[in-house]
């Protein structure tokens, strides 16, 4: 096949019907004003921070810890509702946390925020910590196993 021969076939192998019409770069957005994603008024600016903060005050509250017996040694159950509860308050604060450190970084130049970053360092946390008291429910669950088995 000749290189014009080359130059009309798909890459299907057949030959083109037409000569590919070369593709053209639009430039049609190139004068638009991106929207700015940060509010306009001082009270917007305030509002939004502050019901962030109220969400995970919100979401805190409803969710009150579980007691555990004081006389009693606790069971897988109760670690584990508290490993639940833990998830739940860490999540909370995670989530506040990002939206704290986007509006502080969104009126400075001077400070870079790497999200990806933060919410792994979050994530971490949360696995540890939560998963630290999991495991202990697992390992209460295979004594008591052993136990009667």
């Amino acid at each position: 096949m000749s290189q014009a021969e080359n130059s009309t076939a798909t890459t299907t192998g057949a030959p083109a019907t037409s000569p590919a019409a070369p593709s053209r770069i639009s430039f049609q957005s190139a004068g638009a004003v991106r929207a700015n994603n940060r509010p306009t008024t001082a009270r917007q600016l305030a509002s939004e921070i502050r019901g962030a903060h109220a969400h995970l005050i919100a979401r805190l509250a409803a969710v009150p810890p579980n007691m555990i017996n004081p006389f009693l040694q606790a069971d897988e159950d109760d670690l584990q509702l508290r490993a639940d509860h833990l998830r739940i308050v860490l999540r909370a604060t995670a989530d506040y946390v990002g939206a704290f450190m986007r509006d502080t970084a969104s009126f400075t130049h001077a400070m870079h925020l790497d999200r990806k970053y933060l919410d792994g360092l979050l994530n971490d946390i949360i696995g540890d910590t939560a998963g630290a008291i999991e495991n202990a429910a697992e390992t209460v669950r295979e004594e008591r196993a052993y136990r009667e088995g």
